[in-house]
């Protein structure tokens, strides 16, 4: 028994020693290190067109892959990087290139380098101070004028379109407003037919009126004030509006 737990013992130091040595080969990642992150690019005048190389070492355990290098803005072209991997311990860099054209003041981008680091995305900036230029930026004045003026002038036409449509609206009631009105005056002139026909039997058959036909007559005098009624609040409807 003894023995036996020797031998158990024995097996299971091997194991964890074996686990221990064992190199960990799922947290190996490249690791970029550039030598200058941040460039400033200092005072430059508008219109010039200015390139600058972004050194950098793959620090890491792992080759290095750039898949693509993507700059935050259009007037930045990034170029001229490693398709083929960078080993660890290995230099390689990549250029940028910067047209100020319609860029003034100060300036501030971003370039993001997508490859297989642990963070996925690895990132380097620039600035820049860009003085105008007079006759360019006489130009931009003038187009910013036009845009105000055609700004204007699209805000008149809708002013005007507004008009026009409540003024539609506004002809539109008016028709709905007709046309109840002449509903009433024909409602009217049929209940006032009626009341005539009821005045006349009631007269004609004095001595032995029939309550029937009477009430008949009655009914459909109370329904015809009741349709006007409704045609009227129509009408206050509409104006309410």
């Amino acid at each position: 028994m003894k023995h036996l737990f020797l031998t158990l013992a024995f097996v299971t130091s091997m194991l964890l020693q074996a686990q221990t040595n064992q190199p960990a080969t799922g947290l190996k990642y490249p690791a970029i290190k550039f030598e200058q992150p941040r460039f400033d690019f200092g005072t430059l005048h508008e219109g010039d067109v200015v390139t600058h190389v972004y050194k950098f070492k793959n620090t890491g355990n792992a080759p290095l892959i750039i898949s693509k290098i993507k700059a935050s803005c259009g007037c930045t072209v990034p170029s001229n990087w490693k398709k083929e991997p960078i080993m660890p311990g290995e230099n390689s860099e990549f250029t940028v290139r910067f047209n100020t054209r319609n860029k003034i003041h100060k300036q501030h981008k971003t370039i993001t380098i997508y490859c297989n680091t642990k963070n996925k995305t690895e990132r380097v900036y620039f600035t820049a101070n860009v003085i105008p230029d007079p006759k360019m930026e006489k130009q931009r004045a003038e187009r910013r004028k036009r845009w105000m003026e055609r700004r204007k002038l699209q805000k008149a036409k809708g002013h005007v379109k507004k008009q026009l449509f409540n003024k539609k609206l506004s002809f539109a009631k008016q028709d709905q407003v007709d046309s109840h009105k002449i509903d009433i005056k024909k409602l009217e002139w049929t209940k006032l037919k009626l009341e005539q026909k009821l005045k006349r039997y009631e007269h004609k058959h004095k001595a032995n009126p029939s309550a029937k036909k009477i009430k008949r007559y009655k009914e459909k005098i109370t329904k015809l004030k009741q349709q006007i009624k409704k045609e009227q609040e129509a009408i206050e409807l509409l104006y309410k509006k």
